[in-house]
């Protein structure tokens, strides 16, 4: 029995990759590769942006589909993409009872639209206009990074990580920027995703901080050589005031 929720769009055959070249969001298409996994891509105007590996919920389709995000070029067909294996993060996919939820991977913390379920697999559009909003856990992490960088011998200058695998002690030692996101996300929220809203001030607060660009904001942003203890500081400070002033507390 096929599955839809209320003023779905997207397609039946969710397996088809091809978009309307006036999309306007990235529609996703994942299939059934085993009885625990979906997999497919996120495309956009006929470019590949996210390849999603995803473990359903308890009971589809509504709840959080589970799993990683890998970066993948490609323009849509299996044989022309090129996957970056260093490259991959977690990926959440959490669906509303109406088909609209909240997708966090690597094209940010977005709204999803328009989900659906058949027996082929889950299909949804991801919405790059709408953010979706800081929570007080967004908050309480960024804080718990600030408290753990009370001083210099706190901060580890060298993150050595060359790959998306994280290796993060948990044991109180010197931590690089990322670590103390990493550490303070699992303590408070009980999970990491780096694209949640805490995530990206942070790196708004680099960006504000630094005219160098960053492939990898945080790691490049601790390790670079002109950066200061007291920059982290203030860069964790700044992301702080961005997600009070959402919340609307100082």
């Amino acid at each position: 029995m096929r599955q839809f929720f209320p003023a779905l769009a997207v397609a039946a055959t969710l397996v088809a990759c091809e978009l309307n070249a006036q999309a306007t969001m990235p529609e996703c298409r994942l299939r059934v590769t085993s009885k625990t996994t979906y997999t497919g891509r996120c495309v956009w105007h006929d470019t590949t942006v996210a390849l999603l590996v995803l473990r359903p919920p308890s009971h589809p389709p509504t709840g959080r589909w589970e799993g990683i995000n890998i970066r993948i070029f490609g323009h849509g067909g299996d044989t022309s993409d090129v996957v970056d294996w260093t490259a991959f993060s977690p990926a959440m996919v959490d669906v509303g009872a109406t088909g609209d939820g909240v997708y966090g991977g690597t094209l940010g913390w977005l709204a999803v639209r328009q989900a659906t379920i058949d027996s082929s697999g889950l299909g949804f559009s991801v919405d790059l206009g709408t953010a979706v909003p800081p929570t007080t856990a967004d908050l309480q992490i960024l804080r718990a990074v600030r408290a753990y960088f009370s001083d210099s011998t706190r901060w580890n200058h060298v993150d050595r990580r060359r790959s998306a695998i994280v290796n993060c002690p948990g044991a109180p030692a010197p931590r690089t920027l990322f670590c103390a996101f990493y550490i303070a996300s699992q303590e408070v929220a009980g999970e990491f995703f780096g694209w949640r809203p805490a995530g990206a001030a942070l790196q708004a607060a680099i960006a504000a901080a630094s005219p160098r660009r960053y492939q990898h904001p945080l790691t490049d942003f601790n390790n670079d050589s002109v950066i200061n203890f007291a920059t982290i500081q203030a860069v964790v400070d700044d992301a702080i005031h961005r997600v009070g002033s959402k919340l609307g507390t100082r």
